[in-house]
């Protein structure tokens, strides 16, 4: 058997650490995307839980801008990136005004409207901690792709983000289970349609 030279040995070696730290990074990568899915849904049920108990819209408001503050925080921490309370108040401000200015609340009351048959005030609650509940979720996966991305939105800012995560929350089976899931979480019977 030949002998390696040093030369090689120290190729390989590299070669092996390269591979070590491409597995490592993608491990990591699947890690943080799991803890984040987590954070998204116990916040995407507190925020429905907190509008369906309370029917008063500006109080809703209220407690779903600090939820949204206190997720921003801890998706933050996933990333290990370091956010103030106001930092991460400023974030949840800009992705509000992203879904005004896009008619998001508007097009998610809609969808959600159109996925139940409105029944009277029960559904008309349910269909607002539906959209609420939508709405953290995209706003979730929108600041896990900030934060991934080393605090930056990227090519087209917070915008394309925000339509790029709508855009895949939209896909209809997706949207079927997450209404499925929220109203088992919600514990509310659908509508017959």
């Amino acid at each position: 058997m030949a002998t390696q030279t040093p030369d090689l040995i120290a190729d390989n070696i590299l070669l092996q650490c390269q591979s070590l730290t491409t597995e490592a990074r993608s491990v990591l990568s699947q890690q943080r995307e799991q803890l984040t899915q987590q954070i998204i849904d116990r916040y995407q049920w507190i925020v429905a839980g907190a509008v369906v108990a309370n029917p008063i819209p500006l109080a809703d408001f209220l407690a779903t801008a600090a939820v949204h503050t206190q997720m921003v925080m801890e998706i933050a921490q996933v990333y290990d990136c370091q956010i103030s309370r106001e930092d991460s108040q400023s974030l949840v401000k800009s992705i509000i005004q992203t879904f005004t200015a896009l008619g998001m609340t508007k097009t998610v009351l809609q969808i959600m409207s159109m996925t139940l048959n409105p029944l009277g005030i029960l559904v008309k609650t349910t269909i607002g901690g539906l959209t609420a509940a939508y709405l953290t979720r995209i706003a979730g996966r929108s600041f896990q792709e900030y934060f991934a991305h080393q605090e930056n939105w990227g090519d087209g800012g917070i915008s394309k983000v925000v339509e790029r995560q709508f855009n895949l929350a939209q896909k209809e089976e997706l949207l079927q289970t997450f209404v499925q899931q929220t109203l088992n979480h919600l514990k509310i019977k659908p509508p017959s349609i």
